[in-house]
């Protein structure tokens, strides 16, 4: 909801996809929904709120997870030139399986002083979501572009409540299902500015 009811300020501001999001947008439909709906959702769950259960095995095993991720992106891009198809079925792979590995890592021995520390950590994740996707809307409106994280950071935060009281999965298809209609609505924004 918070997704389609962004639409039409971005519309009435004349607010554009950043760069970034714009050279996801311009694949075929299957690979944006691909990379924003499926592998998207899988990374950055593991990454901002896998480890908020605060385990040792959950902030290792994510830690891990993202570092394979981003490595092997880098390698793969390194070694030899494969189609951004072939990439994304690749990370959609390890997605699947990191997922399917870190799923059950809750149980255990917390951090020092996690307990203590966790609604500073808690907020500071969701904000530090909205931040990662600050570029996504290009626009010479620098409130605007703070209104277009304002729904991820609200959505970080509802996503980490789910994290930790639904467990990993749970988090990761509010994330998918939130995605559906901001693809649709960024694909519309880019449809009717003829991009």
């Amino acid at each position: 909801m918070l997704a389609l009811a962004a639409l039409p300020l971005f519309l009435m501001a004349d607010a554009a996809p950043g760069s970034q999001l714009q050279q996801v947008m311009s694949r075929s439909i299957a690979s944006v929904v691909l990379a924003v709906v499926i592998i998207g959702p899988l990374i950055e769950e593991v990454m901002f709120r896998g480890w908020l259960s605060g385990t040792w095995r959950s902030v290792v095993g994510s830690a891990a997870f993202v570092a394979l991720v981003f490595g092997v992106i880098h390698v793969v891009d390194g070694l030899f030139p494969a189609s951004a198809t072939v990439i994304q079925l690749g990370l959609a792979a390890i997605g699947v399986i990191g997922f399917q590995l870190l799923s059950p890592i809750d149980n255990g021995k917390r951090l020092p002083y996690f307990e203590h520390a966790f609604p500073y950590i808690f907020w500071a994740q969701g904000i530090m979501f909205g931040v990662l996707h600050y570029q996504n809307v290009a626009t010479n409106s620098p409130v605007l572009a703070v209104l277009s994280t304002l729904p991820l950071v609200i959505c970080a935060w509802l996503w980490g409540f789910a994290r930790i009281y639904l467990g990993l999965a749970s988090a990761v298809l509010l994330h998918a299902a939130y995605n559906v209609p901001a693809v649709a609505g960024m694909l519309t924004i880019m449809m009717l500015q003829g991009t």
